[in-house]
Formats: structure tokens, sequence, C-alpha cells
């Protein structure tokens, strides 16, 4: 099936858009616009390691202080790296033009280069990182409202230098119906008015990065309190407790889903380490040549089965935020061989006919990939996301991307012809509950198989 084919495969049109942006007018910059949430951005182009961020922000100019997330064994559990490593320096994925500006002090920006996104148009940005042939990584992020983007940029970390530490990626979905209180603050260059949703997923995406390239390394816990400890400085700086009454636990404050993966690329011979740490219902996937799409994750919903989790989309029970505790599962595997390890946000899988069908749409973008992989996987998800759209995507073990493609090959002309029928019907055809249900029991060992659940 060619890449103008995909896009007319039948949608399911059973889920509205979970993340609403609040309702009503909370920030105006002129009296002729009517949004539901906007902000003024600074002039120019912001970024999450700005160099002209104040090293101090606790000045009579800002509310919004900076967090200090100083890594002391009274909050977090860490890792201890040997004294004679010296400390890596770091390649992050930048912000870009992100929908909001964080002020960020310059303690943050140490031993930090950026890679820059590319602007495929005023709102799709893609980001291409090529260690070497057998190692490279593409991301993207597709805002489904331009401006109001709760999906924060990817997550991509990895050392510059000869070190143990493991390359990190992550992708955080800002929860617009949970968190629809509203966050107000000033900063030296600007005022920021804007969903707490949208704030969350920032602020916790800054706390993620903080945490994977402190001195020591952090743990599945540490990184949690990591995050607890920003959650919490942030709503006392903008005293969101006070401004924001909270009805039940339905609405939460500073809510957002965070999934992150780490690469161990020390791994022996017995394969490569994959930790998986993650709350709420962004996932992770890993893609081999041999057993195709499988789960790492589990969404933290009641419903366990992934087909019903698509038809109903069951609300999240455990969601990093601040009104209730919450905490971050984890999974760890070994890989033999060259695999693909993919982590994206609801929008990527939520409004697919079967789970397994995100394996044909990303291998199509892997071998059809003439304008580049993050942007034909990212034009695939478009075409029928009713929601932000964001993912990372690593790729390692393959000679170059014509061993890649060769090793995929054959697997794409088996899913080609497992979906040629379901990709002909229409969303009223009577048959095609049925021929949903064939394919999930076709797909479900193999995707289901690594998934598991740590917390007790």
């Amino acid at each position: 099936m060619s890449q103008d084919n995909t896009r007319d495969f039948p949608r399911d049109p059973r889920r509205p858009r979970r993340s609403m942006p609040p309702t009503g007018n909370t920030f105006d910059s002129s009296s002729s616009r009517d949004h539901d949430f906007r902000f003024i951005l600074p002039p120019q182009e912001s970024k999450i390691f700005d160099q002209d961020a104040p090293e101090n922000l606790d000045t009579e100019e800002s509310n919004f202080q900076g967090v200090d997330l100083t890594n002391n064994q009274e909050n977090t559990a860490h890792k201890t790296i040997s004294e004679t490593q010296a400390t890596p320096n770091w390649l992050v994925f930048d912000v870009g033009n992100d929908d909001i500006f964080l002020p960020i002090s310059k303690s943050d920006q140490k031993g930090l280069e950026t890679i820059q996104p590319q602007v495929d148009s005023p709102s799709i940005r893609i980001w291409t990182f090529k260690k070497t042939n057998s190692l490279n990584v593409h991301g993207f992020l597709c805002p489904k409202v331009p401006g109001s983007c709760e999906d924060a940029p990817p997550i991509f970390v990895t050392p510059t230098t000869a070190s143990l530490r493991p390359t990190s990626l992550g992708v955080l979905d800002g929860m617009g119906g949970a968190g629809a209180g509203v966050a107000k603050f000033e900063t030296p260059r600007l005022s920021i008015s804007t969903s707490e949703a949208l704030l969350a997923s920032r602020i916790v995406r800054l706390a993620v990065i903080r945490a994977l390239t402190a001195e020591v390394e952090t743990t599945c816990n540490g990184l949690a309190e990591s995050i607890k400890v920003i959650l919490k400085k942030t709503e006392d700086d903008l005293r969101l407790a006070e401004k924001t009454r909270i009805r039940g636990t339905v609405i939460k404050r500073l809510p957002t889903t965070l999934v992150v993966s780490q690469i161990h690329d020390h791994s022996t011979i017995s394969g490569t380490k994959i930790e998986t740490w993650w709350a709420g219902d962004s996932r992770a996937f890993l893609v081999t040549p041999e057993d195709g799409l499988t789960l790492l994750t589990r969404d933290h919903v009641q419903i366990d089965d992934p087909l019903e989790q698509l038809r109903s989309d069951p609300p999240i029970e455990n969601v990093v935020n601040m009104s209730t505790d919450f905490y971050l599962d984890e999974n760890s595997i070994m890989v033999k061989g060259p695999f693909l390890l993919l982590l994206a946000t609801d929008g990527v899988f939520g409004y697919l006919p079967t789970p397994g069908f995100l394996e044909l749409g990303l291998i199509e973008s892997l071998i059809d990939a003439q304008k580049g992989i993050a942007k034909s996987f990212a034009n695939f998800c478009t075409t029928y996301a009713a929601d932000d759209v964001s993912a990372v995507l690593f790729i390692r073990g393959f000679s170059d991307d014509a061993d890649m493609r060769s090793l995929f090959s054959s697997r794409l002309d088996m899913l080609r012809k497992r979906y040629s029928l379901l990709t002909s019907m229409t969303n009223d055809d009577p048959n095609r509950n049925a021929e949903v249900e064939r394919l999930w029991a076709i797909e479900r060992p193999s995707y289901l198989r690594l998934s598991k659940v740590t917390h007790v």
C-alpha cells in the first residue's frame, strides 16, 4: 500500500479529542482576538536553554522563580557514577519555536549542545540526528491547533563524550481535559497565560532533562521525586492552589503523561538493555524485523485490553500531576539484533482501527521515506489523528538505511496483505467490526509479549 493509499484507509471517528483546552478567554494579547488560551512570545526564537535567561530568576520582575533540582540524597535515589569517570557533555533536542517560553537558568546550559528542529510548516517541527550509519534518531511534533499544543517537544538526550551513561528518549502529553486550570505568570521578558496542561508538559520536560544530564545517573524513583520537586515549586510560585479550585479527582493540577526510555549503549553480547519509565497512556514500542510491533508499556487505565481502549478511551488513573500522588511504572528488557524504539503520545496510536495497524504506517514511512523518515511518519499520523501528535524514533543496529529497508521489506509485504481488506472497508461496513476482531487476534500475541506493570 503506498503512502497515498494509506491516507485513504477508514478512520475510526469513535473518539473525540481527549485533550481539550479550557473554555473562555483566559488571555487576550489584543482586544480583537478570541482564543481559548494564548500567550505573548518573546521577540527572538525561544530555546529551552536560553542564553539570555537570568542565572537567578528570583527577582522583583518575576514571580516564576527558577527551580533548583539539585539531586540530593534526601529526596532522590541515584546510581553513583565512578569518581574516575568524567562527567559527559550532552546533546539534546532543543524546543525551537515552542508554544511557550520558559526562562531557564544559565546553569542548565553547562555541558549541553542542542539540535534545532526543522520547521516543516508553521506548526510542524522535525528533529533528526545521525550518529553513525547504525544509530540515528528522528522526532516530530505536530500540533492539532497551532499555538495550543499540549504535547511537549520530544526528548532526546545522549552523551557526546566517552561515558557509560545511556541515551534517553521521551514524550509528554499535557492533559487538557484533566488540566482545565489556567496558569498566569510574569517573567522579566514576557507575560504568559496558558493551560496548566500545556505548562505541565513543558515544566516536566525540563525536569526530566535536568535529571538525565545531572552528574549522577538517576533512577525511576529518583526521576519521579525530581518531577515532584519542580511541580511543587511551580505550584507555589504561581500560587495555583490559591487560584484554582479542584473538584474531586477528575480535574488535576499540572497534569501530563510521561514516558522515558533509556538505551544502554554499553550493553554486552547478551543484547542492548532498554529501561522504560512511564505514567499515563503515552507509550513505548519495540519494533524488530522478526517480531514486528511490541508494546513495552501498559496504559494506566481500568481497561486492560488495547483494542477496548481504542473503542472506549477510558480515563487515566495515574498521571504526573500535583493534585494526587503518582508513580512511574518501569519495564526493563534486553534486545538482540537491530531494532526500532518508538515513543509516542496517544495522537499517534489512539485513532487507528487496531493497535497493530501502527506498524504498517511506521514501516511504510521507513521504506518510502523520500522526504525523510520523521516527515513521512508525521504525514501518516496527521492523516487520522484528532489530537496533537508527537513521537521520537530511535533506530539502532542496521548497517545503513538500505540494510534497514531490506530487513523490513518482507514484513511490509506481509502487513500490506494483512490489512488490505480492512483498508478497503468504509467505517459503516457491516463486516468491519468482525475484520477488526480477526486482525486483533493475529496481532495480540506479538503486540503484548513484553508489556508488563511492575507497580503494585
